[in-house]
């Protein structure tokens, strides 16, 4: 089985008509990794910009699907094992996908748009102001002392504020995590943080979902996230 990462339909739908792609359907976020090539056309448009999602999935499949093909489509007149130029003469998708191999590095491929993991740094590490690391610090250590003093308004409001700004960051880079390997991984992480946030909106923590397990699941949440970070975005 095979899977097209694609966002722009109309090249998409030519791409899987094709006798070469009869079975191949499209990937989704959320998908098993139940396949033996993925296909990735890039550019990939996020928000009305271009975008090359390939290097966090190569640096992923490289940590987790050793065994597994990945191979970029595009425009660019590049020569790669792993990459398949869409207008070259006489092409032969069942050829070009014989010769890819896997757990290659992503580091020679041309960027043919803007490179998603400087985008997702910004996510990170915020524009001049604290990371979600940061953040996620702070929320840990507020909700450790609210849990200790839960009747105290003013940490109620400074762990509200904190997973606030954690949300509303997220809000704005949502979409870009659709078409990554652990994005629904952390579209996961942001709903329980969501949870958390709703439960205790109304004015109450002890209205809080799993109030003894609010701690551990910002923990979690900050050590995934840096995992993400460092391995599949910084390439550490």
């Amino acid at each position: 089985m095979t899977k097209l990462l694609a966002s722009f339909h109309n090249f998409s739908d030519i791409i899987l008509s094709h006798k070469e792609f009869t079975n191949t359907t499209l990937w989704k976020c959320g998908d098993d990794f139940d396949f033996d090539v993925l296909y990735i056309l890039e550019p990939v448009k996020i928000n009305d910009k271009n975008y090359s999602v390939h290097k966090p999935w190569f640096r992923y499949f490289r940590e987790s699907f050793h065994h597994k093909k990945l191979i970029v489509m595009g425009f660019w007149d590049f020569i790669d094992s792993n990459y398949i130029f869409l207008f070259e003469e006489n092409l032969i998708i069942e050829n070009k996908t014989q010769k890819a191999v896997c757990n290659i590095s992503p580091e020679n491929f041309p960027l043919d748009a803007l490179d998603i993991c400087d985008k997702l740094q910004l996510f990170f590490n915020g524009h001049e102001d604290s990371s979600v690391i940061d953040i996620l610090n702070q929320a840990i250590m507020t909700s450790t002392d609210l849990k200790a003093n839960i009747n105290n308004q003013d940490y109620f409001q400074l762990f509200l504020q904190e997973l606030e700004c954690l949300l509303n960051r997220w809000y704005k880079y949502e979409d870009f995590f659709i078409f990554l390997p652990f994005g629904y991984d952390v579209i996961n992480i942001m709903s329980k943080i969501n949870k958390i946030f709703q439960s205790i909106k109304p004015g109450n923590f002890k209205n809080a979902i799993g109030i003894d397990n609010i701690t551990s699941t910002l923990t979690e949440a900050k050590n995934k996230l840096e995992v993400i970070d460092l391995k599949y975005l910084r390439g550490n």
